[in-house]
């Protein structure tokens, strides 16, 4: 199954959580340039909001950032926004 055949709620709630997370990027770490892309994992059925980081992060700052994204996350999205959607990186 393709993120194509998704309904449009799953659609709607992956691309805002997407939005967010990058526009959090670009405010909190304007230096650090990355790419993000949605994928859907038909066997776990869940949405996974993938940050790909192409400037070189320490693990140190990589867990920083991940871990400030997901209390921004929960912050500011309920539990039935991000059911199955998750923030994953490389």
């Amino acid at each position: 199954m393709s993120f194509n055949l998704l309904n449009d709620y799953d659609k709607k709630r992956a691309l805002k959580i997407a939005e967010f997370v990058e526009n959090y990027l670009k405010k909190h770490y304007p230096k650090v340039k990355f790419k993000i892309r949605l994928e859907y994992d038909d066997f776990e059925d869940e949405i996974n909001v993938r940050i790909i980081f192409k400037s070189k992060l320490s693990s140190d700052e990589w867990i920083k950032i991940l871990n400030e994204i997901d209390e921004a996350i929960i912050k500011n999205f309920n539990r039935d926004e991000r059911k199955k959607i998750y923030v994953v990186s490389i």
